[in-house]
């Protein structure tokens, strides 16, 4: 028989051919890369009745070479949205625990700049400036709670700035009001969750977290490792509660400590030696909630999330197990494609294998693309073979997946809505948008 090539996520139509094997064709129909209208001789609805999920490939050099002359490779499923029934059992237990009144429940955003909120404040790139308040996470949590679970945003994780520049992170102007800090505080040269973890080696002044609401628990994430140095921990400006000592076995701590009930702002500040912290969850645990812990990182990539690019073997993945996410949302596609600096393929496939193993360890794990960039900084071919991995490891790991590149129908398709920044961005209406969809998926497992 012979099928029609496709190319949904783009918008793009192609009346391209291909004739091969019998299972070959069904892989490329499966995988929403061609429809066999040319042929009645194949019972289509019969098959598709037969399967749960799309499954994408990335194999298929057939494919690559009959759409290669002007349309792309093509997308690794016309779906948006890939669900399978008995999915994300451990989030759903939690929501359980969270509609029960007995306990919460924890999401946790592993992400790039996007997921930072660059692009959603005012001003000039990074455009920042309030950036936070529209970012993907809190419109995320505020979705969920007028949705009527209660979710909140009281918690930092990393300073999600790019490597060696302050400038588009939690030290942008503005970004977070949440957060102040004495002198001697800024990024470090050691990446924790959430990028590069702040850092104090000069001074003992305190950097400072405005927790919004109530809370009577605080969880302090910070790294352990031989020759670093200690901090303390207090509220409003009070005696010390619990002193922080870094040097040690090589490992990524939480620490916890438990206040009278109340509005509060925690002080952390250096006592000696090499201080990082790496972020603060904070709840009121009388209070069934959904805590949505954003770690945006500019400019990273699965494989820099898996590699601690420092001296320290704490790097990133360490953490996310024990921040103890019921749900790990894994969004990161956008820089893996980049013309300048694109990551090979194989080592994609290895990093995000990695991530979504250390998800599994403590809750479930939902796969999510970026959102799709400007074909002149990431080609159509370049960002569908990043998309089709992680349709891949999707199916592979049985995992839940949203294609933003199918959801949208693309860069072009977005900026004629309003909701692009630049290039490899959205606005505050994009995060939204896409806080939004994540959201009405999620419902029909909370």
């Amino acid at each position: 028989m012979t099928v029609r090539l496709l190319v949904p996520a783009y918008g793009k139509q192609t009346n391209a051919l291909y004739t091969g094997t019998q299972a070959a064709e069904r892989a490329l129909i499966d995988a929403g890369q061609a429809d066999n209208q040319l042929d009645a001789s194949f019972d289509y609805p019969a098959y598709l009745a037969g399967k749960s999920m799309a499954v994408g490939t990335l194999t298929q050099t057939s494919v690559d070479a009959a759409v290669a002359s002007g349309v792309g490779f093509a997308d690794p499923t016309a779906r948006a949205v890939v669900a399978r029934i008995g999915a994300l059992p451990k989030w759903r237990r939690a929501m359980a625990r969270v509609r029960a009144g007995k306990g919460r429940g924890r999401i946790l955003i592993v992400g790039d700049s996007t997921k930072v909120g660059v692009g959603a404040g005012s001003g000039g790139f990074p455009a920042l400036t309030g950036a936070r308040a529209r970012s993907f996470g809190v419109r995320l949590a505020e979705g969920i709670s007028q949705a009527g679970l209660l979710a909140v945003h009281t918690n930092f994780m990393g300073t999600g700035t790019t490597k060696g520049s302050g400038g588009n992170g939690v030290f942008a102007t503005g970004y977070d009001p949440r957060l102040t800090f004495g002198a001697g505080w800024t990024y470090g040269t050691a990446d924790g969750v959430g990028g590069p973890m702040f850092f104090n080696g000069t001074t003992t002044n305190s950097m400072d977290f405005a927790i919004p609401g109530q809370s009577d628990t605080i969880e302090i994430y910070s790294p352990r490792n031989s020759g670093l140095g200690a901090f303390t921990a207090a509220v409003d400006g009070g005696a010390v509660l619990q002193t922080v000592v870094q040097d040690g076995v090589d490992g990524f701590i939480k620490t916890t400590i438990t206040v009278t009930r109340g509005a509060h702002t925690l002080n952390l500040s250096r006592v000696s030696g090499l201080v990082f912290i790496t972020g603060v969850i904070a709840f009121d645990s009388t209070v069934p909630a959904v805590d949505v812990v954003s770690a945006g990182w500019s400019s990273s990539t699965a494989g820099l999330w898996v590699f601690a690019s420092s001296a320290f073997t704490f790097g990133a993945i360490r953490g996310q197990s024990v921040i103890g996410p019921d749900l790990t949302i894994i969004a990161l596609t956008i820089n893996e494609a980049l013309t300048a600096s694109a990551t090979p393929i194989a080592t994609y496939r290895t990093s995000l294998q990695a991530l979504i193993t250390q998800a599994k360890l403590s809750g479930d794990c939902l796969l999510m693309t970026g959102m799709p960039s400007d074909f002149s900084l990431a080609t159509a071919d370049a960002q569908a073979q990043v998309v089709a991995v992680m349709a891949e490891l999707a199916a592979s790991n049985d995992l839940l997946f949203i294609n933003n590149h199918a959801r949208t129908g693309g860069w072009a398709a977005l900026n004629a809505l309003g909701e692009i920044f630049d290039g490899l961005h959205g606005n505050d209406l994009y995060y939204a948008d896409e806080a939004n969809a994540t959201r009405a998926f999620l419902m029909d497992y909370m």
